[in-house]
């Protein structure tokens, strides 16, 4: 009896199969996005009033799309054109871990700062003699125009912000005894107007830290802050307020 054998042969034009992964590279393979859900499932859960809060704000929410949408491009970029699947993980990590420390870290780490631009002892508003030069006199001592105890807004805060004036007439915003969640990008604002919680009015600059004794921030010439006005700390990066202080006269 003749028995047929007869040859497979591929047709030219059909693309050759891909090797099966190995389990060490399918791990490779995960690894990055893994990482992230980590991450950013322990933020939710130690944090979640702060979480929460990011999840009202249209630019948490951008952020958060941008890093997906990002995340999923990259990906299908590296699949295409880098062949290594050990390589494609390593880009991958090194973008995720990135990503945590910019965004995450900042909530668990303190940062002192205690940065004094007004020097020697400050009084109060009420204890100055009042007209000791007359009306329109500067005086000539620091002098506490305002203060207020530091408030979180969905963040944790404790201490107090005052603003002062200097004998030359500046104005110095001062945070005493502080203790301010971490929050990635905050932002000092001092605006017109009681209990605000959204920025406007003059921008002091970044917080250089969120923790300290006595940390000053210089008000811009032309801006005469007191009672009546808030302090605000702001994360730019999510668009929420972090605290503030509404200012009484002292």
């Amino acid at each position: 009896m003749a028995t047929d054998v007869r040859t497979r042969q591929t047709s030219p034009g059909a693309p050759p199969k891909r090797p099966r992964q190995t389990w060490p590279a399918r791990i490779a393979a995960v690894l990055p996005a893994a990482f992230l859900a980590v991450v950013f499932g322990f933020f939710f859960i130690t944090k979640t009033s702060e979480a929460w809060t990011a999840t009202k704000s249209v630019r948490a929410l951008l952020v958060i799309g941008g890093i997906v949408v990002g995340w999923v491009v990259l990906g299908w970029l590296l699949r295409r054109f880098v062949r290594w699947v050990w390589i494609r993980s390593a880009i991958l990590s090194a973008i995720a871990v990135v990503i945590a420390v910019v965004l995450v870290r900042p909530y668990y780490v303190d940062t002192r700062d205690d940065t004094k631009l007004v020097k020697g002892p400050v009084q109060d508003a009420s204890q100055t003699a009042p007209a000791a030069a007359g009306p329109g006199a500067s005086p000539t001592v620091p002098v506490r125009v305002s203060a207020g105890q530091l408030r979180g807004i969905h963040h944790s805060a404790s201490g107090e912000a005052s603003i002062i004036r200097q004998p030359d007439g500046s104005f110095v915003v001062r945070f005493s005894n502080f203790d301010i969640e971490g929050a990635p990008d905050p932002i000092v604002y001092v605006i017109q107007g009681e209990d605000r919680q959204n920025p406007g009015g003059v921008e002091l600059g970044g917080l250089r830290g969120n923790v300290g004794t006595d940390s000053d921030y210089a008000v811009p010439r032309g801006t005469e802050p007191g009672p009546g006005w808030t302090v605000l700390v702001w994360c730019r990066a999510f668009g929420v307020p972090i605290t503030n202080a509404t200012q009484l006269a002292t």
